[in-house]
């Protein structure tokens, strides 16, 4: 699963480009937490997670 938003076409993981906006040293630059929150990474990856992981536990499969 999180295979498919790391690097696609050459272009860097969700992850990678989110903590690159999260690390800048200029915080006028910065991501501010409500873009973090609304960046692809939390949107695609995160939820993909958290639907396995809800999927195993109505499935009664230990983690």
């Amino acid at each position: 699963m999180i295979s498919q938003c790391v690097t696609v076409g050459g272009s860097r993981s969700y992850f990678v480009d989110m903590l690159h906006g999260l690390l800048k040293f200029d915080p006028a630059d910065r991501l501010t937490a409500q873009q973090a929150l609304d960046h692809p990474f939390f949107k695609t990856v995160l939820h993909k997670l958290t639907t396995i992981f809800w999927y195993g536990l109505t499935q009664n499969r230990c983690f």
